[in-house]
């Protein structure tokens, strides 16, 4: 196509270097080419840093469990959550 033609000149306008792989054997010379040019060091360990997210709900949760309780508590209602209780 047009365009592949046209990758190895922009890559000598810019001071690039134009690779094409064919198979994967060609990959593997191209990335050993590439790291010639810029070794990079890679740490051996990956940390992700990660934050808990489900306190919020469930504080949230329990607040409104609490203001329930006590609510139903005041007025005297029942939820008939209780063995044996009757609704009218």
């Amino acid at each position: 196509s047009g365009q592949n033609n046209e990758l190895p000149l922009i890559a000598e306008r810019t001071g690039g270097i134009y690779f094409h792989a064919s198979d994967a054997q060609a990959l593997e010379e191209i990335y050993a080419v590439i790291d010639e040019y810029e070794p990079i060091e890679q740490d051996a360990e990956i940390r992700l840093l990660t934050t808990e997210l489900y306190p919020w709900p469930l504080t949230v949760s329990m607040l409104l469990l609490i203001v329930l309780f006590v609510a139903t508590a005041r007025t005297g209602l029942s939820l008939g959550w209780r063995r044996g209780a009757q609704s009218q």
